[in-house]
This record gives structure tokens, sequence and C-alpha cells, in this order.
């Protein structure tokens, strides 16, 4: 009945009084003069504003709420619009809320009158922030470059500048922003967010540099609203400082991109940037060596006297570029008292408490350590303070000691551990508490700043328990009056200890690491010195000279990881039996001769790596009681053991990683047939039948690039009349290497017993029945996706194909191709495949004696086909061209064959007597050539030679080798 009530009421009030569609129309009529008054405001502020005066406060609150109106006015009128007739009791309430609406909008319109003005004048407007009067650094200068590039980009809306604690992201920021300021069509604005922050107490942060008051606000839209409307009315940078996590910035009422409008973040996660779809980071990195250097004197309290120069130096080398830890070092000291400087240094160098250091730098990165959200995240940047400074921490080996300590829980595989191990890294790199590196084929590493170091150390000596002396020139181990009974981990690695003696016998029941690697002088190491360490889970001797283990080791009943490591000296090791928690032994490059025994009882282990030099025999039945084992490496590139056997591989159902070699192709099969459509992640297998392996260095370094791969020596590959003796290859495989194989004619019959469509790398040598590459009777894919073929001393070898006709796909996707010592080939290429190297970067070719051009001449057609003779090829991603030892070669594209070089950046041609005319169109970057050739040389446009003799690189000519 009430609700019935309230409509009658409503009801009443339509028929009673002014008609809701008049008053419709009034309220717009009422809008549009809002808006009008909206306009001329605008235009006056934006003739008013200068340097001296700003818009008061209650004109930007008056504009904002005009604006949050106009837009209510517009949906009040597009509902109406699309209301139905009937909808009687809607109709009544919207007659009210008219009613309230004009009310509001009229009361818009009389206050704007502002007697008092517009703008009120101000002394320092554009107050600057401080910060350091000159910066320090090439790289400071040229990222602070790169922003201000970024921030006339119309395609840059948000920029991220991030990286470690102290390492000059705010002062970065305040030089741009004070640079800003002097630009009086765009709006600057600094705001600090900081931990603890909300969305609330950031819109009023931002409000009150905005002169604008949200007091009498409470809803956070409605908030939002009013500072998106001040914020598009002026191009606008706002600065964003210390955010530590992400937020939608249109929550709190930027909307960067709009009217002009940008943010620059500022943080120490790189992965705050990413996630807040920053377009441009900007990764800010320690000052070089030499900068730190003139920051640090440029700090210093008064005068340096020369004599303390080579220890202002030193200082400043500890701080290792961070320019807080380098300001702050600098203004601790006085700076004309030698003893001042020697006990500053040697506190820094033994990481001891140094006041100042502690207050102002270490509190600064142990906010980041805090701000970690993962305990685990913790416990592995901690566990990266045990290796020395400045080490270059490898992510394989680095993972595996977190899976060896627990600090990767036990997952369905090893693989997805890794996967795990990276993902916690590369938070620990977003975090700025780690650096990343690449070395040479791609091997991935992590380091520690020193400062984040001496952080991590500090925080062991509380909980959890570390006793960290790496690389300190210890020749001796610690007393074990030093050895805490609570330890955790201990690290004295890469010191010169010598020997570890019997007096040594430290109490650490609950020490569970001990790292003594690169310890090359260490011979011997005394039975007691474990015998108090029944909690040890991980023990690295790796990179000793120790010639056996210490009995007591076959003690250690909780022992998970054992790795001796290019222990070059060590002949034997003790049984194993009773280690039965063993996961991990690791023997790469020891110097066993015998296979350690009782293996067969490690029933957990799943982690072998037996490649070693001089191991002689493993025995059989052995490996195949590993049933658990993961990952195993059995002579990956050296060996003089015996040759493992396939069925015996095939037991173990649970290996992910494999790296060995089988004596036939029936242990290649059986391999094979074991892994059925799934099987290793990785794995490097050496079929070798006959003969002594042969391994080149090209071969090594390609195995660091493809996971997968392949090598038959002296192998019979095809022919034996049984199918089931016929070689099968993974139907995964990346690379395949032939070498000596010397009863296949065409290289694609290999394809025949294998699917192998993701082959990327086939290098072939020796292989001495070899005529072509590709024959017309096969039609496979194992060329369709390969990326680099490399030909080597092939001396039956014809040509690529056997027949003009081809797939039309076949090379497409080569990158590089190589040819080297064949002697009978006389093209490379027909014009059909040469059109199909539209992907080729690399063409090398060298030694080919008889050799004459590289697209097949009697290929193109009589000379009736004019079209066919005049084609123009192109190369366009070719980078590098090498034609090296060719006595009869004579076309590289000739006056009716022209060859376009997209992207040439070297040419080198050496010693091809007969070629006399070539065509460079686009010129290369560098072309190396012997200056007698060239004299002579003849090009399709003559007055080019000039131009590009500027580009040679003369060579000193030699013999000519194709012939030995």
């Amino acid at each position: 009945m009430d609700l019935i009530g309230q409509a009658l009421d409503l009801s009443c009030t339509i028929l009673t009084f002014e008609p809701l569609p008049n008053k419709i129309k009034k309220l717009r009529r009422l809008g549009q003069n809002l808006e009008d008054r909206v306009s001329d405001i605008t235009t006056t502020l934006d003739n008013e504003e200068d340097s001296s005066s700003q818009r008061r406060s209650v004109v930007n609150t008056w504009l904002a709420n005009a604006d949050t109106t106009t837009a209510t006015i517009q949906q009040t009128c597009d509902e109406f619009e699309a209301m139905p007739w009937f909808a009687i009791h809607r109709l009544a309430l919207m007659w009210r809320e008219v009613s309230e609406l004009m009310t509001l909008v009229q009361e818009l319109i009389d206050g704007s009158a502002f007697p008092e003005g517009l703008t009120i004048k101000i002394i320092n407007r554009h107050r600057p922030l401080p910060a350091l009067k000159e910066p320090f650094g090439h790289m400071f200068e040229m990222q602070k470059r790169n922003v201000l590039d970024y921030l006339r980009d119309d395609n840059v809306s948000k920029i991220g500048i991030c990286g470690m604690g102290g390492i000059g992201k705010t002062t970065l920021a305040k030089h741009i922003h004070n640079q800003l300021q002097s630009n009086r069509d765009i709006s600057v604005f600094w705001v600090q967010v900081s931990m603890n922050f909300s969305i609330s107490k950031l819109q009023g942060d931002i409000a009150r540099k905005l002169n604008l008051s949200l007091v009498e606000e409470d809803d956070q839209q409605n908030r939002a609203a009013q500072l998106l409307a001040v914020l598009n009315r002026k191009k606008s940078v706002l600065f964003l400082d210390d955010v530590w996590e992400f937020f939608p910035l249109e929550d709190v009422g930027v909307l960067a991109g709009s009217n002009g409008c940008k943010v620059i973040l500022i943080s120490r996660q790189k992965n705050v940037c990413r996630i807040m779809h920053c377009e441009k980071i900007i990764e800010l990195e320690p000052l070089s060596k030499e900068e730190g250097r003139q920051l640090f004197r440029a700090n210093l309290w008064g005068r340096l006297p020369p004599q303390f120069e080579d220890f202002a130096d030193l200082v400043a080398d500890e701080c290792a570029g961070l320019p807080l830890g380098i300001i702050v070092a600098a203004k601790s000291i006085i700076v004309d008292r030698e003893h001042v400087w020697r006990n500053f240094l040697k506190n820094m160098t033994e990481s001891r408490a140094i006041k100042d250091m502690d207050e102002k730098v270490f509190d600064v990165l142990k906010q980041s350590y805090d701000m970690l959200q993962d305990s685990k995240l913790q416990q592995c940047l901690l566990y990266c303070s045990l290796y020395p400074d400045d080490f270059e921490i490898e992510k394989e080996a680095l993972i595996g000691n977190f899976i060896d300590e627990g600090l990767i829980d036990r997952m369905e595989n090893r693989h997805t551990q890794i996967n795990e191990g990276l993902t916690l890294l590369r938070s620990l790199e977003d975090a700025c508490l780690l650096m990343g590196g690449k070395r040479k084929f791609g091997k991935e590493y992590v380091k520690m700043h020193y400062l984040v170091r001496d952080m991590a150390i500090k925080i062991t000596t509380v909980n959890p328990r570390f006793l960290v002396k790496a690389r300190k020139g210890l020749a001796e181990v610690p007393k074990d009056d030093e050895w805490d009974e609570n330890l955790l981990r201990t690290s004295l690695m890469s010191n010169t200890i010598l020997t570890i003696p019997s007096t040594a016998s430290p109490r650490c029941p609950r020490l569970e690491t001990l790292l003594l690697s690169e310890n090359f002088t260490l011979d011997s190491v005394s039975s007691s010195f474990f015998g108090q360490m029944e909690g040890l889970k991980v023990l690295d001797l790796s990179d000793t000279s120790i010639t056996n283990l210490p009995a007591s080791v076959s003690n250690l009943k909780s022992l998970i990881s054992l790795l001796l490591r290019r222990c070059w000296r060590l002949k034997d090791v003790l049984p194993l039996a009773n280690l039965k928690t063993l996961e991990r032994l690791d023997l790469f490059k020891a110097g066993i001769t015998e296979f350690p025994r009782s293996m067969e009882e490690l029933v957990e282990l799943r982690y072998l790596n037996l490649d070693t030099r001089h191991l002689k025999l493993i025995h059989s039945g052995v490996l195949s009681k590993l049933t658990r084992l993961q990952y195993l490496v059995v002579h990956e590139f050296v060996s003089y053991a015996s040759q493992l056997k396939g069925e015996e591989i095939a037991f173990l159902k649970e290996l992910e990683t494999f790296k060995g070699e089988f004596g036939s192709v029936d242990d290649m099969n059986a391999y094979v047939r074991s892994r059925g459509q799934g099987g290793t992640h990785e794995y490097f297998i050496h079929v070798v039948e006959s003969g002594t392996r042969y391994v080149n260095s090209l071969l090594q370094d390609s195995v660091d690039v493809f996971n997968k791969a392949v090598s038959l020596s002296y192998c019979t590959i095809s022919g034996r009349g049984d199918r089931e003796q016929h070689l099968l290859l993974p139907g995964d495989i990346e690379l395949l290497d032939m070498k000596k194989c010397n009863n296949v004619t065409c290289l694609c019959h290999v394809a025949k017993f294998g699917v192998t469509v993701r082959l990327k790398k086939y290098v072939v040598d020796w292989c001495m029945k070899v005529k072509h590459v590709i024959c017309c009777s096969v039609d496979s894919p194992v060329f369709d996706y390969l990326e680099s073929l490399s030909l080597q001393r092939l001396k039956a070898l014809q040509g690529l194909t056997e027949a003009f006709t081809i797939q039309n796909d076949i090379f497409s996707r080569l990158k590089e191709f190589e040819i080297f010592g064949c002697p009978k080939i006389k093209s490379l290429f027909t014009p059909l495949l040469f059109s199909n190297l539209r992907n080729l970067e690399s063409l090398k070719v060298n030694s080919c004696e008889n050799l004459v051009e590289v697209i097949e001449h009697s290929a193109v057609g009589d000379d009736n086909n004019q079209e066919a003779r005049n084609a123009i090829y192109a190369l366009p991603k070719l980078r590098v061209l090498e034609l090296v030892d060719l006595p009869e070669f004579e076309s590289l594209g000739d006056k009716r064959q022209s060859i376009i070089y997209g992207s040439l950046e070297c040419a080198k041609i050496q010693k091809c007597p007969k070629l006399r005319r070539i065509s460079l169109s686009p010129s290369p970057k560098k072309i190396e050539v012997e200056e007698k050739w060239w004299d002579s040389l003849e090009l399709d446009q003559p007055n080019m030679k000039d131009a590009l003799q500027t580009l040679c690189e003369f060579i000193k000519e030699q013999p000519s080798s194709s012939s030995a």
C-alpha cells in the first residue's frame, strides 16, 4: 500500500504542476548556459594564468562541479528520451530529480561571478624540487634526454623510471621536473605515493597540487571525475614518485594520454611499470667507476689532500656505482685523517656497521627486501649473498641449488621447477635487487650489487644465520668458535685454503649448506670436519684439488646434493650406499676413472652428471635401476668410456635431460622408441658405430643454442634391408650433425626415418657419397623449417638439388648457408631455389675449386627466353657475404642476372681471380678484398667504384688452398 500511495502522490504532483517535457527543455537551456559560462571562464583563465599567478581553489572546485553537473544533465535527458510513456512511477521520480537538478544548475550559474577574480598572484609558482646541482654520468644525461624525447612523443603517455634503491631515479625525475616547469604550456605536478598509500589519499594529494578541494566529496568515483576534469583542461605531466605496487590510474582520476596528460612513474619495481602499461621503461644502472669517483670527490666535506686520493678511490669503488652510497660515504669521512680513511675502508670491505651507511643506505635497500611479497623470494635473495662480490652466478646452476635447498617446491618434473626458478629470479631482477646478464651463446647469469649483498649479509647475521667469507683470501677455515650452532648456511668459496686439518671440527647440527668451491689449492679435508654436521644437505667441493672424499661424507644421512665439478685430481669416490637421500651427484670433469661404487642403491637420485674424461667403464644394469633420474649426462663431448645401451636408457621414464653416446643405430632407435610422443625436454645424443668420434667447435657452439641435437659419426643409416633397423630420429630434433656416414647419397633420405619438421640446423661433413641435398624422388618437410645448413668436405656433391622442380617452400626459412671444400659442385642454386632465400642472412662459400656461379646459368633457359635470362633476384635480409678461394668462380649476378642485397653489412671476396664483374646494390658497410683484385674489378655502375673504395679493407693475398 505504501508504494501505491507514493505513486499516487507523485502522479498528482505531475498533474498539478508543470509537465515534465517542458522542464526537460528548461533544463537543457540551463545546461547550455552553464556550458557557455564554463567556456568563458576557461578562456579567461588561459589568458590570465602565467608564472606569477594561478587559479583560485574555488575556481577549480567550481569547474569540477560544473563538469560533473553537465554530464548528469546529459544523462538525465538521454534517459527521458528513452523512457516509455507508461513508466508513470519513474516519470514522477524524474520530475522531482529534474527540479533539483535545475536548482543546482542555477546555483552554479549564480556562483560563477567570482567577484574576487579567477586567479591569485603568487610568488615562485614553479618552485623547483631540490635535486643535485649537477647530475653525474654520461648515462644520466642520456636517460634524461630519452625521457624528454618520450614526453614529446604523442604515442607515449606513461613512462616508467625504475632501478634499485639509491640508484638516482628520483634525482633524474627531479631534474626533468624542474626543466619542464619553465614551459608555460605544460602544468607539472609532483606527488609522493610511497608504500602505505590508498586511492583516496592519493586523490587528496593530487587535488592539493591542483588547488582543488575534495573535502566535501567522499565518493571515490566522483573525486576521480573532478580530478580528471581539472587535469584535462591543460597539457600536464604528473610525476608519481616511490610507487611500490600496481593500482589503476583511472580509479584515481588520471587518464594518461587524454588531452596531452602524461604520467612518469618512479619505482624500484620494474614489473610495476610493466603492469601499469608504461610504453617506455628507463632502467637506471650504477655509475661507471670513474663517474663514481668523481661523484665521491664532489661530495666530500672540504678539499681532498693529494695523499688521500688513492683512499678516496678505493672507498668510492666499494660503493660500486650506487649514487646514494657514494654520497653518504663521502659525507661520513673527515678528509684529512688517515686513520679515519683506513678504518672506514676496512669496515666497508668487511661489511661492518657504519652508522650513516646503515641509516641512510642499508635501510633504503632493506625496504625493497621487506616489500618482497613471498618469503621464498627473500630466501633466494639471501642465498645469492653466499657468492663473492660481483660474482656472475649462472642461472642454471643457481636454480639447481634452489631445488636442492628446497627453496623451490617439488613439482611434477624438473623442467617445471626450472621455470619456477626463472620466475623467482625474474621477480628479483624486476625488484632491482639482482642484476641480470647474458654470456656468449646465451648463458644467463645474475649478480648482486655490492651494497645489496652487504644488506643481505647483515640480515643473515641475525635470522637466518649465515657465515659468509667468500673470496676473503683465507688460507685456512675459520676457527671453531666462529661457527655458530644455529648456522644455516656457510660459504667459504673462492679462497686459497690449503687443507682442513683434523683439529677443525665445528659443531653445526643445523647447518644445511656448505660451499667450499673454488678453493683451487685445497687438497685434503679431514674426516672430522664433517663429523658434527649431521644436518648437511648441500656440500659443494667443486674446483678443489682433493684426491679423495673424507670417509665422514658417507655418514651425512641428510645429504641431498654432492657437487664435485672439476675436481680433476679426484680419482675415486667412496661407496655412496649410505646416502639414501642423495638426489644430485655432479662429477663434471672430475678425475674419476671408475664408476662410483654402490650407485645402484641411490634410488632417490634425480640428477647425475658423469661428463668426465677418464671414466673407463659404466657397469651394465646400474643406470636402469636409477629410475627417478630426471637429468643424465654421460660424456657430452669427449669420451674414453664404453658406450651406453639404448634399452637401459629406455628404463628411465622420468628422464628430461639426456646427453650421452650410443654405439649403434639400434641403441639410438631403442631410445627414440621409448620416448613415444613425449620424452626429454633436452637431449644431445652421439651415435658412433666405428672409428673415433670427432667433435668440432662448431658443433659444441651449436649445442649451446639448440636443446635437441643428434650427432651421427661413422654410421650406416640406410640400405640395411630390415625396416626396423633403419635410423629413427626424434620428431622434435632441432640440430642434426652427420660426419663420415658414407652410405648416404642424398641428405633428404634421412627424413625417411623420422618426421623431422622442427629441424633448425643441419651440418654434414666428410660424407663421401652425398651427391645432392635434395633429390627429386622425395617430397619431405625436412627442410621446411631449416634455418642453418652447413656442407663441409663433401667430395661427391654435385648440386643442392637433383632436379629443377622442387617444393615452393624449400629453404624459405633458411638464414645461414655455408659450403666448404666441395670440389665437384659448379653452381649453388637453381633459379627457383634461389628465389626462396628471402630470409637468408649469411652466405659463405669457401674452397670449392670448380664452382662457377651462384645461380645455375643453364637452368635459366635458352637464349630465346629473354624474360628468364633477365631475371632480378633479391636477398633482402642478407648481412654477410663471403666468397673465398674459388679459382673458377665467375658470376655473382651478371648483366642479365641481377642480385639486390637489401641489408648487406659485410662482403668478403678473396682468391676469386676469374670474378671480374659484380653488382653490390645497395652498397655494404664494409668490403674485405685483395687490393690487386679490386683494381681490376668492373662494377655495373663504374662511377660507384670510387665511392665503394672508401669502404674497402684490403687483405693480404694468400696462396690458394682449394686443391689441398
